[in-house]
């Protein structure tokens, strides 16, 4: 994403984000840093609430396009950061 207050998510607090299995919220450093700040968390409580994605098989382009950054590789696979699926929305 070339300028950073482009966003391509916006949360209106629905909750279905946090809880569809489908769905999932990549964040950038700078959100992470963005939601510690706004919040008011501790490291701690950031690393709870974040969560690092492995892609079973390879995304499509289509896949990639949509998220807010693409997807790093690791000995794993491809794989990104993002929120963690809650129980509850």
């Amino acid at each position: 994403m070339s300028n950073p207050n482009d966003f391509r998510f916006e949360c209106v607090h629905c909750g279905r984000c946090c809880t569809d299995l489908n769905t999932l919220v990549n964040t950038t450093y700078l959100d992470i840093l963005r939601i510690r700040k706004g919040l008011n968390l501790t490291q701690k409580e950031v690393i709870e609430i974040l969560g690092f994605y492995v892609f079973d098989k390879k995304p499509t382009i289509k896949e990639i396009e949509r998220m807010v950054v693409p997807p790093i590789e690791t000995e794993r696979g491809l794989a990104f950061t993002g929120l963690k699926k809650k129980s509850k929305g």
